[in-house]
């Protein structure tokens, strides 16, 4: 049984930036920084309501978008595409300190989280852990339960990080998919599993009445 996947349509993107550089503004921080608060005023501007959850994979993924163009394309790149011009200039309004913050300071511990060319995350390693307890919580369980599990010198806290080092943002999303698909195939089985109990229940009540009966 696999999940139903949200898709943020171009208005959705728009609106999400919109409210994101307002955010910035207004309060002076990432809407990343502060997720719960931020999703409570972006929600009515969009066609479903998210999750924390999703709108932080949404605006950590336009955020990368952002960087990688930037780094590549320069701070004003032409645009053949109205949408992808809007959507660059919006997350400048947002990110575009971060980005001054990382070229002056690779080694500054800033609130940026980007990718390399092998799409493996950087950054400071304690703002990468919780970016990716957030984004991939169900697999950051599960590697934690196998650091606990495994006959291992490293801490639960250690084996994390370098699992964290190593995998690809690829690769942790399809994980966290498989995981969340996982879930529900349990969670089901324990329903049939209950409605089986009961019907058992339900069989051995009709015997015992009838023996009683007799």
């Amino acid at each position: 049984m696999a999940l139903i996947t949200r898709l943020y349509t171009q208005k959705d993107e728009i609106a999400l930036l919109k409210c994101g550089a307002s955010f910035k503004s207004e309060k002076g921080q990432d809407p990343l920084d502060n997720i719960s608060v931020f999703k409570d005023i972006v929600n009515p501007s969009l066609s479903f309501t998210a999750t924390p959850r999703q709108l932080a994979d949404k605006m950590w993924r336009l955020k990368k978008k952002y960087f990688r163009t930037s780094e590549k394309r320069g701070s004003n790149p032409f645009f053949s595409k109205d949408h992808d011009a809007k959507v660059f200039k919006l997350s400048k309004k947002i990110w575009k300190n971060s980005l001054a913050a990382a070229a002056c300071d690779e080694n500054e511990q800033v609130d940026v989280v980007n990718e390399n060319d092998n799409g493996k995350m950087n950054g400071n390693v304690k703002d990468r852990v919780e970016e990716f307890r957030l984004l991939h919580p169900l697999l950051c369980a599960s590697i934690e339960l196998e650091a606990k599990n495994a006959s291992s010198l490293l801490s639960s806290k250690d084996y994390l990080e370098r699992a964290i080092k190593g995998i690809s943002q690829d690769k942790a999303i399809e994980l966290e998919k498989d995981w969340k698909d996982f879930v529900v195939m349990e969670h089901q089985a324990y329903v049939e599993r209950t409605k089986l109990f009961l019907k058992q229940t339900k069989a051995l009540n009709d015997v015992i009445s009838s023996s009683v009966g007799k």
